[in-house]
């Protein structure tokens, strides 16, 4: 059986998460997906280029500064083989 891992959307959930003994690997997936504007192909380039100007125009947050927090992590999502 494959190891378990557990997304999370907020850090508050996540340290709630890491004080228990629930075992798995984490992963926090922080993008607000309840604010600015979406396309139907989740995770498409044309959805990381409205993703990236929403946060530049709306909250000055730099493209490196999103992808850092935003895309960097789930990366790790490419290759999920080792999980069940």
């Amino acid at each position: 059986m494959g190891k378990t891992l557990h997304v999370f959307c907020s850090k508050e959930s996540l340290t709630i998460f890491n004080n228990s003994t629930i075992e798995g690997d984490t992963l926090l997936f922080n993008e607000k997906l309840t604010e600015g504007p979406l396309v139907k192909d989740v995770f498409s380039d044309l959805f990381w280029s409205k993703r990236y100007s929403y946060f530049e125009n709306t909250y000055q947050i730099s493209r490196v500064d999103y992808f850092d927090a935003t895309i960097k992590p789930i990366l790790q999502l490419e290759d999920v083989s080792d999980y069940s």
